[in-house]
């Protein structure tokens, strides 16, 4: 279940990187557009675009933390189980006669 949890995240933090990216690409792109008027249709997707920069950006940004979370838990999972693999008497050989 952590695991399907896990996927999840990662897709949805590209999911928003793919589109803050493309954002980005269209703003610089239609910056210097020819202007038509009030009802320019480049300048409402900028503005559309803009909107989703500012709402974006915090969501990026806690999604990378959570998978940045993800990522630190397991490799602490993974350093653990492989020190405590190694550190056995059966692993170090040792003969416990008393």
């Amino acid at each position: 279940m952590a695991k399907k949890h896990s996927v999840i995240r990662v897709l949805l933090c590209l999911a928003i990187l793919f589109a803050l990216v493309f954002s980005v690409f269209y703003v610089a792109v239609e910056a210097d557009h020819d202007c038509v008027g009030e009802d320019c249709a480049v300048c409402q997707q900028v503005a559309r675009c803009e909107s989703l920069l500012r709402i974006a950006l915090p969501l990026f940004a806690s999604a990378l933390f959570a998978l940045a979370g993800d990522m630190f838990s397991a490799l602490c999972l993974y350093t653990s189980a492989e020190t405590a693999n190694k550190r056995t008497p059966v692993a170090l050989k040792v003969k416990l006669s008393d």
